[in-house]
């Protein structure tokens, strides 16, 4: 019966959402402090439409150009060889960022090209001369293809996928190793007789991660019973319904005894980490402090010698945070007083799906 002075009230105003950034915003920026911004569509990059590309590789292949009526088919060639390009340039250079979309066909002439023009232009333009068996032809190429060298040397292969699991792995590693980075919330599960054993509680975005459960109450009307940890199987002949007090987390949640009429369980735990595998997903924890993690890996498997700073600063950090000071006031850790009434209640109420 959750509500009012007997339970859980409603949650008044939003809940409090730490500071966060997409999987996509956060790589970003750990590619641009390790040295590594992309050059084909950072903010140095460059893009052309098609009609400034066609008009451009007509006249370099020393042909008159005449907008609107150039021989027949020449324009539709030039275009073919300005698509071609995009799309090699795009499937050599690692654009593994999962999922991402090819550029689409240009076939307009306002349309741009999705990405640093100047490998499409020499590329296209390579294309074009050798189609016409134009000597210089193999120039471009060449210049292409240096092109390509001198952005692996700047922008290592694999980096993005590097990146995006250093990302991962970060948020994870804090989450699991510092306890005042995980949230902490109220769930409850309605207690059915005679069913002992429930599935976990989840909400629309995250579920109940069992092995942080700090309490596990049964409400029953106005009255609160905490329910003790373990379930001995010797008891387990005894069949008589009665009010359960006992519980176990295993792949479930189980209580004893059977019940005998209904109740509501409420469990004190962390909720999880939100998923975080697509590049629209969002940090659960501070994006500062998976940054700052993730640099220290980048910058130390690259043998950047600051990665010690950036060690430093995360070390400092945690340790404010650890400190336990919130509001102005420091809380120093201690063991727990029965006072013989009931607990704080939750502030808010998770209905399972």
């Amino acid at each position: 019966m959750p509500g009012g002075l007997n339970g859980p009230p409603v949650l008044q105003g939003p809940q409090y959402v730490y500071p966060s950034k997409t999987l996509a915003a956060l790589r970003d920026d750990l590619l641009t402090m390790l040295g590594f911004p992309d050059p084909l569509t950072g903010a140095d990059s460059q893009t052309r439409t098609l009609l400034q590309l066609r008009e451009t590789i007509i006249r370099r292949c020393n042909f008159h150009y005449i907008f609107g009526a150039n021989p027949p088919g020449l324009d539709q060639l030039v275009d073919s060889f300005i698509n071609e390009a995009q799309q090699t340039v795009f499937r050599t250079v690692e654009f593994d960022k999962g999922g991402i979309a090819f550029p689409p066909l240009m076939v307009a002439d306002t349309d741009a090209t999705q990405i640093d023009y100047q490998p499409v232009f020499l590329l296209a333009l390579g294309l074009a001369k050798s189609h016409y068996q134009q000597t210089d032809a193999k120039a471009y190429f060449e210049q292409f293809s240096k092109y390509l060298t001198d952005r692996t040397v700047r922008r290592p292969p694999k980096i993005v996928g590097m990146a995006t699991q250093w990302i991962i792995l970060a948020q994870r590693q804090l989450y699991h190793r510092y306890k005042m980075l995980r949230t902490e919330r109220w769930w409850s599960i309605p207690i059915i007789p005679p069913d002992r054993i429930y599935d976990v509680p989840y909400d629309a975005s995250s579920e109940l991660d069992f092995r942080y459960a700090s309490q596990v109450w049964l409400q029953d009307d106005d009255r609160w019973l905490q329910l003790r940890s373990g379930i001995n199987p010797a008891s387990f002949g005894n069949t008589t319904p009665t009010i359960p007090t006992r519980f176990e987390f295993r792949e479930f949640f189980e209580i004893f005894p059977t019940p005998d009429k209904t109740y509501t369980a409420w469990i004190k735990g962390h909720r999880g980490l939100l998923p975080f595998s697509s590049d629209t997903d969002v940090t659960t924890i501070d994006h500062e402090l998976i940054l700052l993690q993730a640099l220290i890996w980048g910058k130390a498997h690259f043998n950047q010698r600051d990665a010690a700073i950036y060690k430093n600063d995360l070390d400092i950090w945690i340790g404010r945070l650890n400190a336990g000071r919130f509001a102005g006031q420091r809380f120093i850790p201690g063991g727990t007083r029965d006072d013989g009434i009931a607990l704080p209640f939750p502030t808010a109420t998770f209905p399972r799906g």
